[in-house]
């Protein structure tokens, strides 16, 4: 048995003459040219892969990358988990895969007799997946993006008891960094990175694995709207860093680049990544040099983009119609506005939900318009097109200026967005054989749920921690 880290959270196992690739994002770069693999993928690494099946564990675009995904072939088997939720499954449908392979919580697909997975979902809204591989007497648990705790993580460790290799994401993958604080001299709310080099390790030792693999969060921002956001990248040398200065020794972390393998005959094949992570300002810069033409042709096209109209209309009036009435009323005088902009056009999109209007407007302010959420024409009209306010956060291309209070008014639209995007509010989803059946199988996970909001509302701060069951 072996396994390649091929990419950011793209990891290949291979058993024999059987092949198993998760997450492929192996070509170009993602969200609005806004993400790239950090360090750079090993040249013509497409050319190489030829997988016999592609997990994909969720719906953000560094996950589920549709130019991979069609460069490696429609003619391919696909698996998906099953989720509540048919977006995953359409979308996967719309790139052309006919050979698709719904697996439902907690079940076990078998490739060959010594090589099994069993996915587990996780995620309130659109769920992500963890991925348990095993192969040839070796177990990966691959969390990747999911958060997972509580009853769901202990499901888990009881069906998986001896975990090998763990791979978890270590850095921020929201939009928490793109907050203007008008009040606060334009702070941001997300700057503690060490924290998720903690949360990373503290899921790690309560795993109980082997190796601790940081994981899907390997890359970088190039575009000149979002480079500046490297400076809070948790890159995978700072976990390494974390463990030694804690003393942690099981698991032992072990930094995986592009290029990097693991082998039962081998053991860990690692290449020397000291340029990429000693000085990790100097190499971006060059990186960006390196892609420089390319998000050049980018920024000239967004430069000149505007915002269309009917596109905005649609979805304000989409939205309107499909927010609950119980929700509508918490929008009570806090309108959300929407402002497109480039070098040839700024136009916003006021909408408020609590008296059901919208309007296109040339001119706001903090007191009228105290929810601002500024965004490139060619990216909102994007987002809107496809209806992908869930990636949006992702790639911080956008910039959220409002006062603190209201915070918690832009984090209740923002999940009104992927909520409505998922159908997850909509009676005419939840309300089916599927989505009903599909949650009783995740009954823990609601489980969770409940007690966190139930130690909330006794003033409780969330600890993760305590939801990991550490002692």
């Amino acid at each position: 048995m072996e396994f390649k880290i091929h990419a950011h959270a793209c990891l290949e196992v291979i058993s024999e003459d059987k092949s198993l690739i998760c997450d492929p994002w192996l070509v170009g770069s993602a969200y609005w040219r806004s993400w790239w693999n950090y360090p750079p993928l090993r040249p013509n690494i497409l050319d190489k892969v030829r997988p016999d099946y592609i997990y994909i564990t969720h719906i953000h675009w560094d996950h589920f990358h549709g130019p991979t995904l069609r460069k490696l072939g429609t003619d391919k088997t696909v698996i998906i988990p099953k989720t509540p939720e048919l977006r995953l499954l359409n979308d996967i449908k719309s790139i052309g895969f006919k050979k698709i392979i719904e697996i439902e919580h907690g079940q076990t697909f078998e490739i060959s007799p010594n090589f099994r997975l069993t996915s587990y979902q996780f995620g309130p809204i659109f769920a992500d997946s963890v991925l348990t591989i095993e192969v040839d007497n070796q177990v990966l648990l691959n969390s990747n993006d999911a958060k997972v705790m509580g009853l769901p993580l202990k499901q888990i460790l009881q069906n998986h008891p001896q975990i090998d290799f763990v791979f978890r994401s270590h850095s921020s993958a929201n939009s928490r960094l793109c907050y203007e604080l008008l009040d606060d001299e334009g702070k941001h709310i997300d700057n503690d990175i060490r924290k998720y080099s903690e949360e990373f390790s503290l899921f790690a030792q309560r795993v109980g694995a082997r190796y601790a693999i940081p994981f899907a969060s390997n890359q970088c921002c190039l575009h000149p709207e979002t480079i500046g956001y490297n400076q809070y990248n948790n890159y995978a040398h700072n976990v390494a860093r974390f463990f030694d200065e804690s003393r942690i020794k099981t698991p032992e972390c072990i930094v995986m680049a592009p290029g990097d393998s693991w082998s039962t005959k081998k053991g860990f094949s690692l290449r020397d990544n000291s340029k990429w992570y000693d000085d990790p300002n100097r190499s971006i810069k060059e990186y960006q040099m390196e892609k420089a033409n390319t998000i050049k042709k980018v920024v000239a096209k967004e430069s000149n983009s505007k915002i269309k109209i009917p596109l905005a209309q649609r979805y304000a009036e989409w939205i309107i119609k499909e927010t609950p009435w119980f929700i509508r009323r918490l929008f009570k005088n806090r309108p959300i506005t929407i402002i497109g902009h480039s070098q040839v056009e700024t136009k916003g999109l006021e909408i408020d939900l609590y008296n059901q209007k919208y309007e296109i407007i040339e001119n706001w302010d903090v007191e009228k318009n105290p929810i601002q959420i500024y965004v490139n024409n060619a990216v909102i009209n994007d987002v809107w097109a496809k209806k992908h306010w869930n990636s949006l956060g992702v790639s911080k291309r956008l910039k959220i200026k409002l006062k603190r209070e209201n915070v918690k008014y832009y984090q209740l639209f923002n999940f009104l967005n992927n909520a409505l995007e998922a159908g997850a509010l909509q009676s005419k989803n939840i309300f089916t054989s599927r989505y009903i059946s599909i949650y009783l199988k995740r009954w823990r996970e609601l489980v969770l749920y409940i007690n966190i909001i139930v130690d909330r509302i006794n003033g409780k701060p969330f600890s993760y921690k305590k939801y990991l069951d550490i002692k």
